[in-house]
């Protein structure tokens, strides 16, 4: 359990891990009593003591927070969690395109993978165009992980690009 000023989180089950951090669901209680179930994706406690990849962590917090595109996962902003940093996300509640792809009993529609592909090229290229000042100078933001794994479709069909 981790609290701030403004919410308290519970965490809840592992839903996957990768190399650098773990991601759990967890129930996000605000002060006006308002649950919301969302995605904490934990940087691994091996990492704590690596420089560069703690600071890309925050970054990507950062960005997340200001990215506001309907293809990209929204992010509530880091909070610590056990004394290491913690992303905060919306819960997708749905299937990553890597589990779609490996599964015999699912047929991913030929259709359905040109619009989806069609949505992540459109969120990268937010992504890489999003500028932080007035004269709209893009910060040129690579995702550096784009793979299957890191699309996820929600149950209505709508693509996130985590």
């Amino acid at each position: 359990m981790s609290t701030s000023n403004q919410c308290t989180l519970h965490i809840g089950q592992l839903c996957n891990t990768g190399s650098f951090a773990e991601v759990y669901q967890a129930s996000k209680i605000r002060s006006d009593s308002l649950q919301e179930v969302v995605a904490v994706k934990v940087l691994k406690e091996r990492w704590l003591h690596e420089a560069d990849l703690v600071a890309r962590f925050w970054d990507e917090a950062t960005l997340l927070k200001r990215l506001q595109h309907p293809n990209i996962i929204r992010s509530d902003g880091l909070y610590e969690l056990d004394g290491r940093p913690a992303l905060v996300m919306e819960y997708v509640d749905g299937f990553d395109i890597k589990q779609l792809l490996t599964t015999s009993h699912f047929n991913f529609d030929p259709k359905a993978a040109f619009e989806a592909a069609v949505c992540v090229a459109d969120a990268l290229n937010a992504a890489y165009r999003f500028s932080l000042n007035q004269d709209h100078q893009s910060l040129v933001v690579l995702h550096r992980d784009i793979k299957p794994a890191n699309i996820m479709l929600n149950r209505n069909g709508l693509v996130r690009v985590l």
